[in-house]
């Protein structure tokens, strides 16, 4: 199942609606407290008292992040709240009696395709505060967006990772080999790094580069936990880039380090400036081992994503037709072959004979004639009855002089009016086909003589 891609909105947004006067903002007050890492942009909103905010979107999953800090009074919580999407209570996490940033505080993987409003209501005794970070929610497919950030999981079909680099848990990817790499392609403005800093492993600082498209090198460091810590941190920022103009672009990261320094590790990228969730491009479209490269267009520097989705929809279509083609032929080779009936013979009873021009004259009177036959019927045993249709004669005066071979057909005889050299009606046919003989039973047999035909 693919990895979903969650459009991030902070705190900040104008977006987020604010409901009452008690609402405040922070900024980096919070962010070194904890093992989850700092807040999101390093902003919070706060209440101290009874508060809500709302928010509309549209997609398939939402949660709602902040700043965890539950304190226990004699046993009472001060502290609570819920979540609703569309008047629909989500429910919540259970509390925490403690302090972490990037704290779940309530989610829904499983809402309808289209558009919600979450809705968030916070209550607040003794004194404390809720502090309220961001939003993160999964989009309806090829929703466009103006200037979203997009969160690209460890695990997505975008990132390719070369040699070297393999699982930290559930949680990230990482690496300790030098000249390691891994590398994306992606539209949009600028990209962030964020990673664990995992405690069973060397606490060395260390050192990475990245090149975004073809630029020079850009050199990042990053450090280990420190000397006292006991426990792995998360939400991480290894790095981030420069702004660069909206378009298509490749960056790829190499590690520096080796095996006595922390290692390069990837939770999650945050790519800015985006229009879409599709503006991550995957690895099986564009390899990040392909020579082509959003810098090597001399004339503009970049694919155009026209020319991408134009190249995409022609492949599905030339695949979609060689499917078709595949399954259609298949299928007409699977048909089982039409055949006659088991004892059917059409020539046992009947044969086609040739026509043959007598050699000796032969007067006669000239019938000619377009007979119609009624098709055959099948007779019980398996073989075929003939019925004949009616004769349309038109009788002439005409006579003809027919030359009969010596032996017309070897090994049999002719008709008895030729063998006897009675004089008997001819019938001389004006069309094309097989001719059957029958018996009539009269005496004034009719010879039949075949059409004339033109020479050109």
């Amino acid at each position: 199942m693919a990895v979903p891609r969650w459009v991030v909105v902070d705190d900040t947004d104008p977006t987020i609606q604010y409901i009452g006067a008690s609402w405040f903002q922070v900024q980096r007050s919070e962010d070194n407290i904890g093992s989850l890492g700092p807040a999101y942009q390093s902003t919070l909103h706060g209440t101290e008292t009874n508060a809500s905010f709302s928010f509309a979107f549209n997609g398939t999953q939402v949660k709602v992040l902040g700043f965890n800090n539950i304190h226990n009074d004699s046993g009472v919580l001060g502290l609570t709240w819920v979540c609703y999407v569309d008047n629909a209570a989500i429910g919540k996490t259970i509390p925490f009696v403690g302090q972490e940033n990037n704290w779940v505080f309530c989610q829904h993987d499983q809402l309808y395709d289209g558009p919600h409003v979450l809705t968030v209501n916070a209550t607040v005794a003794k004194g404390q505060t809720f502090w309220f970070d961001q939003i993160q929610y999964v989009p309806s497919p090829h929703m466009s967006f103006d200037n979203a950030t997009i969160l690209i999981d460890n695990a997505d079909i975008a990132l390719a990772f070369g040699p070297g680099w393999g699982p930290f848990g559930d949680a990230a990817n990482g690496t300790i080999i030098p000249n390691s790499t891994t590398s994306l392609y992606f539209y949009g403005s600028a990209l962030t790094w964020y990673g664990i800093v995992p405690v069973d492993f060397p606490r060395g600082t260390a050192t990475g580069s990245y090149v975004v498209d073809h630029d020079d090198p850009v050199i990042f460091t990053w450090k280990g936990l420190p000397s006292g810590a006991n426990t792995t941190h998360y939400n991480q920022k290894i790095f981030e880039t420069s702004h660069y103009p909206y378009d298509l672009h490749k960056i790829t990261v190499f590690h520096n380090g080796n095996s006595s320094t922390t290692p390069l590790t990837l939770d999650y990228l945050l790519v800015q400036n985006v229009h879409s969730t599709l503006s991550v491009l995957p690895r099986t479209f564009l390899s990040a081992n392909s020579e082509a490269d959003p810098s090597t267009d001399s004339s503009s520097g970049s694919y155009n994503i026209g020319e991408i989705v134009g190249l995409t929809i022609g492949t599905l279509v030339m695949l979609s037709f060689s499917l078709y083609a595949f399954f259609y032929y298949r299928r007409r080779s699977r048909r089982p072959k039409k055949t006659k009936p088991e004892n059917f013979n059409l020539y046992d009873d009947y044969i086609v004979e040739p026509f043959y021009l007598p050699p000796a004259s032969h007067p006669g009177r000239i019938v000619q004639s377009h007979a119609s036959f009624t098709p055959w019927q099948a007779r019980r045993d398996g073989k075929m009855n003939f019925r004949r249709g009616a004769i349309h004669n038109r009788d002439t005066t005409e006579h003809v002089r027919l030359q009969l071979p010596s032996d017309p057909l070897p090994g049999r005889s002719l008709p008895p009016d030729m063998n006897n050299g009675m004089l008997s009606p001819l019938m001389v046919h004006e069309d094309s086909g097989v001719r059957l003989q029958f018996s009539s039973g009269s005496e004034d047999a009719v010879a039949e003589v075949p059409p004339v035909y033109s020479t050109g």
